[in-house]
C-alpha cells in the first residue's frame, strides 16, 4: 500500500498507523462526552417530566413502574380493597369493598369504578362498571364504596380494581 493510500485509510478507519490502535483523539473524547452529557440531561428530564411522558405516551406508564417510580395522573388511590363471597337469600353474591383517596392537593372528579372478575390463569371473565359513591373528592378526602355483583360467574378466582375511564373510547367498525 503506497503511503498516500495508508494515510487516507489510517485517517478514514480511525487507526493509528505506528501501532494499529484505535486512535484516541481529543475529537473522538469530546464526542462521547458529549454524548455522556446528552444521555444524562435525556434521563434527568424524563424522570422530572415523567408526568407529562405519561399523559403524551400513556404505554411508558409501566416502565416508569418497572423501576419504582409509578405514575398516579388521577391523583386517585384505591385502599383497603377486600372481597367477600356471601350468601344472600340462597343466592351467592360477591361483595367488593374499599376506599377511594384523593392524594392532590386540589379536588377532583372521581369516576366509575371498573370491577374486571379473572379466572384462575389470570383471564378476565366479566367486567362491570360500579358508581362512585360521590363525584368529587376534596383533597385528603376518602370515601367508602363497596361494588356487588350476584351469581358471580363460578370460575371466577379473584378481581381486579381499577378506574374506569373518564369518556369511554367508541371506534366504528371499519366496512
Amino acid at each position: 500500500m503506497d503511503i498516500k493510500r495508508k494515510a487516507t485509510f489510517t485517517a478514514f478507519c480511525g487507526v493509528s498507523s505506528a501501532s494499529g490502535e484505535p486512535a484516541v483523539t481529543s475529537q473522538s473524547k469530546s464526542g462521547l462526552l458529549l454524548a455522556s452529557v446528552a444521555a444524562l440531561a435525556s434521563g434527568m428530564i424524563l424522570m422530572a417530566r415523567r408526568e407529562q411522558v405519561v399523559r403524551a405516551f400513556p404505554a411508558s406508564a409501566g416502565a416508569y413502574a418497572a423501576i419504582g417510580l409509578p405514575i398516579n395522573l388521577r391523583g386517585l388511590e384505591l385502599r383497603n380493597v377486600r372481597s367477600k363471597l356471601l350468601n344472600d337469600g340462597g343466592q351467592k353474591v360477591l361483595t367488593i369493598e374499599g376506599d377511594i383517596a384523593n392524594i392532590t392537593p386540589n379536588g377532583g372528579k372521581v369516576p366509575d369504578i371498573q370491577v374486571s372478575v379473572r379466572n384462575s390463569a389470570g383471564l378476565v371473565i366479566y367486567t362491570w362498571n360500579s358508581p362512585a359513591p360521590k363525584s368529587e373528592l376534596s383533597s385528603g378526602e376518602s370515601i367508602y364504596f363497596r361494588a356487588r355483583l350476584a351469581a358471580p360467574p363460578a370460575e371466577a378466582n379473584d378481581v381486579k380494581l381499577q378506574f374506569a375511564e373518564a369518556e369511554p373510547i367508541v371506534r366504528k367498525a371499519i366496512k
